[in-house]
């Protein structure tokens, strides 16, 4: 999964920009498949500024990631 890849490559960096170009290289472009909807989502970027408690838009209003991935 992209937890293991990106830890895999967070174990080979000596700091953290180094970490994001090699994710950013290796990841964006990416196609993966997501277990909660069996459904394929390209990689198109990657949110570094994002924490698990950001609030975003949904169908049903506002949610934020930790709330929106427990349900």
């Amino acid at each position: 999964n992209m937890y293991d890849v990106m830890g895999k490559i967070y174990s080979e960096c000596q700091s953290d920009n180094e970490f994001r170009e090699r994710c950013s290289s290796e990841l964006l472009g990416r196609v993966v498949i997501t277990k909660y909807n069996d459904k394929t989502y390209k990689i198109d970027d990657i949110a570094w500024d994002s924490k698990p408690s950001d609030r975003f838009v949904t169908v049903r209003g506002p949610t934020s990631f930790i709330a929106y991935y427990q349900q």
